[in-house]
C-alpha cells in the first residue's frame, strides 16, 4: 500500500513538472508568435505606405503600425549578444523591405512632414556596463542570417545595388556603457541623405536615400527629423 502511494506521489510530481514545463514552453511560443505578428503588421503598413495607400479611412496620419522593441542584455555571454544583435538587424532590414519599398516618399504621411528625414525604430538596445566590448564585426563576417547563403557582412553589402540606394551603417565598435538603436531612415523627398561621417567600416559610402543604422541613441537626432513609431 505504501509502495502504491509512493508511486502515485511520484506520478503526481512528474505531472506537475510536465505542466510547468509545458506552460513555460507555451508562453515562449506565444511570445514568439506575438512578436512575429507585430513584425508582419509593420511590414503590411510599410507595403501600403509605399503603394500610396491610407489605412485610416481617408485621414492622413503620421505614424506606422511598427512597435519598437527594448533589447536589454544583462548576463548573456558574448556569443549570445552578437548573435541576437545580428538577427535583429536582419529582421529590421526585412521588415522595411530591404530598401525596395519607398515608404519615406509616400503620400501616406502628412504634407506637414515636408522634406524631413523620416525614421522607424526597430530596437532600443542596452548592455551590461560591466561586460567587455563584444566582437560584433567578426560575427558579421563569419555568420549567416537564417535562409541566406551570404554572411551578414555580404548580405548587408549586397543591398547597396538597390534602386533606392539603400545601405547599412553599423557601429561595430560597441561601447557597453552606451544605449544603441537599430533603425531605418529615409527622405520623403527622395533626395540623397548626407551623413556626417562614416560609422561603419563595412560601408564606406555616405550618400544614400534609405539606410539601416545601428548606432548610439544619443546621435539619433542627427539622422531623424521625425520618428514614425
Amino acid at each position: 500500500m505504501k509502495a502504491q502511494t509512493h508511486q502515485q506521489m511520484m506520478l503526481l510530481m512528474l505531472a506537475v513538472v510536465a505542466i510547468v514545463l509545458l506552460g513555460g514552453f507555451t508562453n515562449v511560443l506565444l511570445g514568439a508568435t506575438e512578436e512575429k505578428s507585430k513584425r508582419e503588421a509593420c511590414k503590411l503598413g510599410i507595403t501600403l505606405a509605399s503603394a500610396g495607400q491610407v489605412l485610416s479611412f481617408g485621414e492622413r496620419i503620421t505614424r506606422l503600425p511598427c512597435e519598437r522593441n527594448n533589447l536589454n542584455f544583462d548576463d548573456e555571454d558574448e556569443k549570445t549578444v552578437v548573435r541576437e544583435l545580428a538577427k535583429r538587424l536582419h529582421l529590421c532590414a526585412l521588415m522595411i523591405g530591404e530598401g525596395k519599398k519607398n515608404w519615406p516618399g509616400s503620400p501616406y504621411f502628412s504634407e506637414l512632414l515636408g522634406g524631413k528625414n523620416l525614421c522607424l525604430i526597430c530596437d532600443i538596445v542596452s548592455f551590461n556596463k560591466k561586460n567587455p566590448k563584444p566582437d560584433f564585426l567578426t560575427h558579421l563576417r563569419s555568420r549567416r542570417p537564417r535562409g541566406q547563403e551570404l554572411t551578414y557582412q555580404q548580405y548587408f553589402m549586397s543591398l547597396d545595388n538597390l534602386p533606392h540606394k539603400f545601405a547599412t551603417f553599423i557601429d561595430v565598435d560597441i561601447d557597453p556603457k552606451e544605449t544603441y538603436a537599430i533603425y531605418a531612415v529615409g527622405s520623403k523627398k527622395n533626395k540623397a541623405i548626407k551623413w556626417a561621417g562614416t560609422i561603419d567600416p563595412l560601408r564606406p559610402d555616405n550618400s544614400v536615400e534609405q539606410a539601416l543604422i545601428f548606432h548610439q541613441v544619443k546621435y539619433l537626432h542627427q539622422n531623424c527629423d521625425e520618428v514614425l513609431n
